[in-house]
């Protein structure tokens, strides 16, 4: 991609206005010095056409060269160069969401719907995606925690949302993992397994959702 951007900025390069003031100045002065002699009729003498000074024209070009803008296919390559860290960099960033969406994706055959899309899920897609999953899940489970109220809707709804979103994604790389074994895969969701035990016993074990749970038991709602 990159060598195909160049190549295309590449064939659209211009000489600058300089360039052409120098070649101009530089064929007058050798055309000049390679004409030859003329007959001057008026002193009955051969002799040449005056020329500039040598150290004339060398300061011309010196100074025509002082004034060139940067080279446009240089100014070019920095402008490329640092479109592609940009885009290096928001990939970097989000390579844990791209991952996340892989493994979240869904498919639908026929009636049945919400079917994992197994032929899209590698080895790499789990760690990167599983992570950055175990990261909204908490930060969504600890706002519930602080601001909810002791209804179904505003409690239980919310978290049975999170909770299958946790365990939907960990099932599938679980079953994968059944099914077509790799050591990478193994590697992959062993590394995140210490964090999603974590994650959910503290979801399972949290006092403030226990107490939203015995208020909605002990409100009109529940009977």
């Amino acid at each position: 991609m990159r060598s195909a951007a160049r190549a295309s900025q590449k064939s659209e390069k211009l000489p600058s206005p300089c360039y052409f003031l120098v070649t101009e100045f530089s064929l007058a002065h050798f055309t000049r010095k390679l004409r030859r002699p003329i007959y001057d009729s008026s002193k009955y003498q051969m002799k040449r056409l005056s020329t500039p000074r040598h150290w004339l024209l060398p300061l011309i070009v010196f100074a025509l060269a002082a004034c060139t803008p940067k080279d446009n296919q240089t100014a070019a390559d920095d402008e490329l160069e640092s479109q592609e860290k940009v885009m290096t960099d928001d990939v970097t960033q989000s390579d844990g969401a791209a991952d996340l969406k892989v493994l979240e994706q869904t498919a639908s055959i026929g009636p049945i719907s919400l079917l994992p899309v197994w032929e899209a899920i590698e080895a790499k897609h789990v760690e990167p995606g599983i992570r950055t999953l175990l990261a909204e899940v908490e930060a969504a489970f600890e706002k519930l925690e602080s601001d909810y109220s002791s209804t179904w809707a505003g409690l239980m709804e919310p978290l049975e949302r999170l909770q299958w979103r946790l365990d939907r994604v960990i099932n599938i790389v679980s079953h994968l993992r059944s099914v077509k074994y790799t050591d990478e895969l193994q590697a992959a969701y062993d590394a995140v397994r210490p964090a999603y035990v974590e994650l959910t016993n503290r979801m399972n074990q949290s006092r403030a959702i226990y107490d939203g749970m015995v208020a909605i038991r002990q409100g009109d709602e529940f009977d």
